[in-house]
């Protein structure tokens, strides 16, 4: 009984103890609920509203929208896609 007692104690030890890991986000892909849009966000004809990634070295860059889920909702976001640096789809994808 005492082992079971000490083995519960180190796990729970263990797991209230351990270190929280903190990984940096890609600032290449934009992310509209955590409002990590490091290439710029604003809004399309006032409606839309949009979160752009950091731009890659050809000019390309990933584009979210988001939407609106209802009255007295959070917005919703559509999942990123890569465009070409004048806006429109890109269809070789995004290179760094």
């Amino acid at each position: 009984m005492l082992r079971l007692a000490v083995s519960a104690a180190s796990v729970a030890a263990g797991l209230f103890l351990a270190p929280v890991a903190h990984a940096t986000p890609d600032t290449h892909v934009p992310n509209g609920d955590a409002l990590w849009c490091w290439g710029g966000k604003g809004t399309i004809a006032l409606v839309t509203p949009y979160c752009n990634g950091e731009t890659f070295p050809d000019g390309s860059y990933f584009h979210q929208t988001g939407f609106m889920q209802g009255m007295l909702q959070p917005l919703g976001w559509n999942p990123p896609f890569c465009v070409d640096a004048a806006g429109n789809p890109f269809p070789d994808g995004c290179k760094a």
